[in-house]
């Protein structure tokens, strides 16, 4: 379970996954109440330690240029302009979709959070005013949306397949920028990724 915390944290933080996560059944989706609510209250706690759209477009192009594909090889040379601008422009493109696909699941995750501690009536209230008497059990859901640890092994369970169904897997992305640049020189030399992007607090 320990790789199913691991995933959901790195997809919270904007890095691709799906690659990573094992195909499993299809995840049953949170109630429209349980949704609406997370909806509303938007990303919270550690969820909300997604890069921006520029920090999350520059990972992407750092990912391109140090990829090597096992069926295609070494990616041309990044420190060809022309390589580096077709890895910037595919980013560039892809980046906006992706986001919004690790928001998606992002806001899944919260509103599973919530169904694990609130009942249906708890929700209703809580969705008519935080102030009601949901409102201590919608605090735990919030606390521990604050701290991964103590999301429920099922929630996770759950992240994991949803990072491997629900976001976009980059292969297709990868294969796009090897048939755009394959007439660029080669190269051997891996480029390392940017750092990962600093944890943003509210």
């Amino acid at each position: 379970m320990r790789a199913g915390l691991a995933l959901a944290v790195l997809a919270a933080l904007g890095v691709p996954v799906s690659a990573f996560a094992q195909a499993a059944p299809t995840v049953v989706q949170p109630s429209a109440e349980a949704l609406a609510l997370a909806r509303a209250l938007g990303p919270i706690g550690w969820v909300q330690a997604a890069p921006d759209l520029g920090e999350f477009t520059e990972g992407l192009t750092g990912r391109l240029l140090n990829t090597q594909l096992a069926s295609r090889g070494p990616g041309c040379d990044a420190q060809d302009p022309r390589c580096r601008g077709v890895a910037q422009r595919l980013a560039r493109e892809a980046a906006p979709a992706r986001m919004a696909a690790m928001r998606a699941v992002r806001i899944k995750l919260v509103a599973y959070m919530i169904e694990d501690r609130l009942k249906p009536d708890e929700i209703a209230a809580a969705q008519a005013a935080l102030a009601t008497p949901g409102g201590a059990a919608l605090q735990q859901a919030l606390a521990a949306a604050a701290d991964p640890s103590r999301i429920s092994p099922e929630t996770m369970q759950r992240a994991q397949v949803m990072l491997g169904t629900e976001t976009p897997n980059e292969t297709d992305l990868f294969e796009r920028f090897y048939d755009a640049t394959r007439d660029l020189p080669r190269t051997q030399r891996r480029i390392p990724p940017p750092p990962m992007p600093t944890r943003k607090t509210p």
